[in-house]
Protein backbone atom coordinates (compact mmCIF):
# COMPACT_ATOMS: atom_id res chain seq x y z
CA UNK A 1 0.00 0.00 0.00
CA UNK A 2 1.17 3.52 -0.70
CA UNK A 3 1.86 5.50 2.42
CA UNK A 4 -0.72 8.24 2.94
CA UNK A 5 0.77 11.65 3.62
CA UNK A 6 0.41 12.78 7.23
CA UNK A 7 -0.30 16.47 7.94
CA UNK A 8 1.51 17.29 11.19
CA UNK A 9 0.50 20.96 11.02
CA UNK A 10 -3.16 19.95 10.85
CA UNK A 11 -2.63 17.76 13.93
CA UNK A 12 -1.23 20.83 15.71
CA UNK A 13 -4.32 22.83 14.74
CA UNK A 14 -6.44 20.00 16.12
CA UNK A 15 -4.58 20.37 19.44
CA UNK A 16 -5.25 24.13 19.44
CA UNK A 17 -8.96 23.50 18.85
CA UNK A 18 -9.09 20.89 21.64
CA UNK A 19 -7.39 23.28 24.07
CA UNK A 20 -9.86 26.02 23.18
CA UNK A 21 -12.82 23.72 23.79
CA UNK A 22 -11.33 22.59 27.11
CA UNK A 23 -10.86 26.17 28.32
CA UNK A 24 -14.36 27.15 27.16
CA UNK A 25 -15.98 24.32 29.12
CA UNK A 26 -13.85 25.00 32.19
CA UNK A 27 -14.79 28.68 32.27
CA UNK A 28 -18.46 27.86 31.57
CA UNK A 29 -18.61 25.56 34.61
CA UNK A 30 -16.56 27.63 37.07
CA UNK A 31 -17.32 31.20 35.97
CA UNK A 32 -20.94 31.61 34.92
CA UNK A 33 -20.55 35.21 33.77
CA UNK A 34 -17.26 35.57 31.95
CA UNK A 35 -17.94 39.10 30.71
CA UNK A 36 -18.20 40.81 34.10
CA UNK A 37 -16.52 39.10 37.02
CA UNK A 38 -17.31 40.56 40.43
CA UNK A 39 -14.56 41.74 42.74
CA UNK A 40 -15.42 38.83 45.07
CA UNK A 41 -14.76 36.29 42.32
CA UNK A 42 -11.54 38.00 41.32
CA UNK A 43 -10.40 37.95 44.93
CA UNK A 44 -11.52 34.37 45.56
CA UNK A 45 -9.57 32.96 42.64
CA UNK A 46 -6.63 35.34 43.10
CA UNK A 47 -7.02 36.76 39.60
CA UNK A 48 -6.11 40.37 40.25
CA UNK A 49 -2.43 39.72 39.48
CA UNK A 50 -3.03 37.31 36.60
CA UNK A 51 -3.49 39.20 33.37
CA UNK A 52 -3.19 35.94 31.42
CA UNK A 53 -6.04 34.33 33.37
CA UNK A 54 -8.24 37.42 33.00
CA UNK A 55 -7.53 37.39 29.25
CA UNK A 56 -8.44 33.68 29.02
CA UNK A 57 -11.67 34.20 30.96
CA UNK A 58 -12.72 37.21 28.89
CA UNK A 59 -12.09 35.36 25.60
CA UNK A 60 -13.08 31.81 26.58
CA UNK A 61 -16.15 31.99 24.35
CA UNK A 62 -13.80 31.76 21.35
CA UNK A 63 -12.98 28.22 22.43
CA UNK A 64 -16.51 27.12 21.57
CA UNK A 65 -15.69 27.66 17.90
CA UNK A 66 -13.13 24.89 18.27
CA UNK A 67 -15.97 22.42 17.61
CA UNK A 68 -16.59 23.84 14.15
CA UNK A 69 -12.85 24.02 13.54
CA UNK A 70 -12.65 20.32 14.42
CA UNK A 71 -15.28 19.58 11.80
CA UNK A 72 -13.38 21.52 9.18
CA UNK A 73 -10.25 19.52 10.01
CA UNK A 74 -12.27 16.29 9.76
CA UNK A 75 -13.50 17.28 6.30
CA UNK A 76 -9.94 17.99 5.21
CA UNK A 77 -8.53 14.72 6.60
CA UNK A 78 -11.37 12.49 5.37
CA UNK A 79 -11.13 13.95 1.87
CA UNK A 80 -7.41 13.22 1.82
CA UNK A 81 -7.91 9.70 3.16
CA UNK A 82 -10.80 8.64 0.93
CA UNK A 83 -9.35 10.12 -2.25
CA UNK A 84 -5.93 8.55 -1.81
CA UNK A 85 -6.81 5.25 -0.17
CA UNK A 86 -9.06 2.57 -1.57
CA UNK A 87 -11.28 1.37 1.26
CA UNK A 88 -14.55 -0.55 1.25
CA UNK A 89 -17.68 0.46 3.15
CA UNK A 90 -17.18 -2.57 5.40
CA UNK A 91 -13.61 -1.59 6.30
CA UNK A 92 -14.67 1.99 6.82
CA UNK A 93 -17.55 0.92 9.10
CA UNK A 94 -15.33 -1.32 11.22
CA UNK A 95 -12.73 1.41 11.67
CA UNK A 96 -15.31 4.01 12.67
CA UNK A 97 -17.12 1.63 15.04
CA UNK A 98 -13.97 0.44 16.79
CA UNK A 99 -12.73 4.00 17.18
CA UNK A 100 -15.93 5.60 18.48
CA UNK A 101 -18.34 3.16 20.07
CA UNK A 102 -16.39 1.32 22.83
CA UNK A 103 -15.46 4.54 24.64
CA UNK A 104 -18.95 5.94 24.09
CA UNK A 105 -20.55 2.84 25.59
CA UNK A 106 -18.18 2.87 28.58
CA UNK A 107 -18.87 6.54 29.38
CA UNK A 108 -22.62 6.04 28.92
CA UNK A 109 -22.69 3.22 31.49
CA UNK A 110 -20.42 5.06 33.94
CA UNK A 111 -22.43 8.28 33.76
CA UNK A 112 -25.72 6.39 34.10
CA UNK A 113 -24.48 4.67 37.26
CA UNK A 114 -23.06 7.87 38.75
CA UNK A 115 -26.13 9.99 38.02
CA UNK A 116 -28.61 7.50 39.46
CA UNK A 117 -26.35 6.98 42.47
CA UNK A 118 -26.40 10.75 42.95
CA UNK A 119 -30.20 10.75 42.69
CA UNK A 120 -30.48 7.94 45.25
CA UNK A 121 -27.87 9.37 47.63
CA UNK A 122 -28.50 13.11 47.41
CA UNK A 123 -31.95 13.42 45.84
CA UNK A 124 -30.78 15.08 42.63
CA UNK A 125 -28.72 14.45 39.51
CA UNK A 126 -25.28 16.02 39.12
CA UNK A 127 -26.48 17.76 35.97
CA UNK A 128 -30.18 18.49 36.40
CA UNK A 129 -30.36 20.10 32.97
CA UNK A 130 -29.81 16.68 31.34
CA UNK A 131 -32.54 14.15 30.64
CA UNK A 132 -32.21 10.70 32.21
CA UNK A 133 -35.02 8.48 30.97
CA UNK A 134 -35.30 5.20 29.08
CA UNK A 135 -36.08 6.88 25.76
CA UNK A 136 -32.95 9.02 25.80
CA UNK A 137 -30.87 6.12 27.12
CA UNK A 138 -31.88 4.14 24.02
CA UNK A 139 -30.98 7.11 21.80
CA UNK A 140 -27.56 7.23 23.45
CA UNK A 141 -27.15 3.46 23.28
CA UNK A 142 -27.64 3.50 19.51
CA UNK A 143 -25.44 6.61 19.14
CA UNK A 144 -28.30 8.75 17.77
CA UNK A 145 -28.67 11.15 20.69
CA UNK A 146 -28.27 14.27 18.51
CA UNK A 147 -30.05 13.29 15.31
CA UNK A 148 -33.08 15.47 16.00
CA UNK A 149 -35.04 12.76 17.83
CA UNK A 150 -34.07 14.05 21.29
CA UNK A 151 -35.94 16.41 23.62
CA UNK A 152 -32.73 17.95 24.93
CA UNK A 153 -29.28 16.98 26.13
CA UNK A 154 -29.09 13.66 27.97
CA UNK A 155 -26.62 11.45 29.84
CA UNK A 156 -23.13 12.18 28.41
CA UNK A 157 -24.12 15.43 26.68
CA UNK A 158 -20.57 16.05 25.44
CA UNK A 159 -21.02 13.16 23.00
CA UNK A 160 -23.44 15.17 20.83
CA UNK A 161 -20.73 16.01 18.29
CA UNK A 162 -19.54 12.41 18.11
CA UNK A 163 -23.12 11.23 17.56
CA UNK A 164 -23.37 13.47 14.52
CA UNK A 165 -20.14 12.05 13.12
CA UNK A 166 -21.96 8.85 12.16
CA UNK A 167 -24.40 10.26 9.52
CA UNK A 168 -21.90 12.87 8.30
CA UNK A 169 -18.99 10.44 7.85
CA UNK A 170 -21.07 7.78 6.15
CA UNK A 171 -22.88 10.34 4.02
CA UNK A 172 -19.55 11.71 2.84
CA UNK A 173 -18.20 8.21 2.17
CA UNK A 174 -21.20 7.41 -0.05
CA UNK A 175 -20.84 10.80 -1.73
CA UNK A 176 -17.23 10.18 -2.77
CA UNK A 177 -18.07 6.61 -3.72
CA UNK A 178 -20.37 7.87 -6.48
CA UNK A 179 -18.37 10.98 -7.37
CA UNK A 180 -15.31 9.72 -9.23
CA UNK A 181 -14.26 12.95 -10.97
CA UNK A 182 -14.71 16.73 -10.75
CA UNK A 183 -14.56 16.48 -6.95
CA UNK A 184 -13.89 20.18 -6.50
CA UNK A 185 -16.99 21.24 -8.43
CA UNK A 186 -19.33 18.80 -6.70
CA UNK A 187 -18.00 19.60 -3.24
CA UNK A 188 -18.37 23.32 -3.94
CA UNK A 189 -22.01 22.87 -5.00
CA UNK A 190 -22.83 20.66 -1.99
CA UNK A 191 -21.11 23.10 0.37
CA UNK A 192 -23.15 26.02 -0.98
CA UNK A 193 -26.38 24.03 -0.71
CA UNK A 194 -25.56 23.02 2.86
CA UNK A 195 -24.92 26.70 3.64
CA UNK A 196 -28.44 27.53 2.44
CA UNK A 197 -29.90 24.70 4.52
CA UNK A 198 -27.92 25.94 7.53
CA UNK A 199 -29.97 29.16 7.55
CA UNK A 200 -33.28 27.35 7.19
CA UNK A 201 -35.53 25.65 9.74
CA UNK A 202 -34.97 22.31 8.06
CA UNK A 203 -33.15 19.57 10.05
CA UNK A 204 -31.57 19.73 13.50
CA UNK A 205 -29.19 22.74 13.74
CA UNK A 206 -26.16 20.86 15.06
CA UNK A 207 -26.46 18.22 12.34
CA UNK A 208 -26.64 20.69 9.46
CA UNK A 209 -23.96 22.96 10.99
CA UNK A 210 -21.52 20.08 11.43
CA UNK A 211 -22.20 18.91 7.87
CA UNK A 212 -21.56 22.39 6.49
CA UNK A 213 -18.23 22.84 8.29
CA UNK A 214 -17.21 19.32 7.30
CA UNK A 215 -17.88 20.14 3.65
CA UNK A 216 -16.04 23.44 4.07
CA UNK A 217 -12.98 21.52 5.26
CA UNK A 218 -13.30 19.20 2.28
CA UNK A 219 -13.56 22.23 0.01
CA UNK A 220 -10.30 23.60 1.46
CA UNK A 221 -8.61 20.25 0.81
CA UNK A 222 -9.56 20.26 -2.87
CA UNK A 223 -8.39 23.85 -3.22
CA UNK A 224 -5.04 22.81 -1.76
Amino acid sequence: MNKIRYFYCVDFLRWIAALGILIHHYIAHFFYDTSSLSSEVVSKYNLENSKIMIFIIDNAILGSYGVWFFWMISGFIFSHMLINQKISLYEFSIKRFSRLYPLHFATLIIITILEFYSLFKFGNYQLDSNLYDLYHFILNLFFISEWGLQNGYSFNRAVWSVSIEIPVYFGFFILLYFITKNHFLYILIIMLLSKVVLHSEFVNYHLKACFFYFMFGSFIYFIC
